[in-house]
């Protein structure tokens, strides 16, 4: 066989054997989560989460629930060779008032019920746009009342809140109107109302908004997504300092 080719499939093969290898032996990080937060949530951050954990010496495992379970069954699903288990926000919920393993972490934007496990991750969406910025971008917050409180990051005339007595369509064309008048390229939106529809209509705009409605964007106007750092929140998990960890959030271009 042609020594070109040789050297280059033992590579391969050799990488795939250490895989395999690493499957195996290696302690696991398991994600016990439901299908919507792993095709959202974890999903943009699925790749740097495998590659940062296996540098620590772990394996990333994702084990997908149906939230109809008992909380019994969801917990039947996690493999036993998994040092932690981290639950997504609405296994958590499932899970509360349950008796739960020291190795499960919760997750919640409550710390109502983090009684319930030994380690908690809080979801702060107070904190959740502080730490961003867009030096190369005109970028502009929208959205309703709610999400006055990031206004503070944002130049005041770059922030555009849905009026108590305005309508949803009445919105949406003001919005269309004055975005285009102030040449915004970029659209912050910490939720999505109905208002959103006509302006995604305009091609041109791209959009920053949180993994849950990330589908409602059409891929070519997507410029960012913001998710709590799972990253983060596993590499506080490992120094077993906090019983509560907030969360920060992060943006990932796309």
């Amino acid at each position: 066989m042609n020594r070109r080719i040789v050297l280059p499939l033992s590579l391969v093969l050799l990488l795939i054997a250490t895989i395999l290898v690493f499957s195996i032996f290696l302690p696991r990080v398991t994600f016990l989560v439901d299908t919507p937060y792993s095709k959202t949530v974890l999903a943009v951050q699925r790749p740097k989460l495998f590659f940062s954990l296996l540098q620590s010496g772990y394996i990333l495992a994702v084990e997908e629930v149906s939230l109809t379970l008992d909380p019994k069954q969801l917990l039947d699903a996690v493999d036993e060779r998994s040092q932690f288990v981290i639950a997504s926000p609405l296994v958590s919920s499932k899970l509360k008032n349950t008796d739960v393993p020291l190795n499960l972490v919760g997750q919640g934007k409550s710390s109502d019920y983090a009684s319930t496990f030994h380690q908690f991750w809080f979801i702060d969406d107070e904190s959740m746009l502080s730490d961003l910025n867009y030096p190369d971008l005109l970028a502009a917050l929208v959205g309703d009342e709610d999400v006055e409180r990031f206004s503070q990051y944002f130049p005041s005339d770059l922030v555009f809140i849905k009026g108590n007595d305005e309508i949803e369509s009445q919105f949406a064309e003001r919005m269309s109107r004055t975005l285009q008048e102030r040449q915004v390229i970029t659209v912050v939106a910490p939720s999505l109302g109905s208002w959103a529809i006509p302006l995604l209509q305009d091609a041109s705009m791209q959009w920053v908004v949180p993994a849950e409605y990330l589908s409602m964007i059409p891929p070519k106007q997507q410029s960012g997504v913001l998710v709590p750092d799972l990253v983060a929140g596993v590499h506080a998990l490992f120094s077993g300092k906090d019983e509560i960890h907030v969360l920060t959030w992060r943006m990932i271009s796309l």
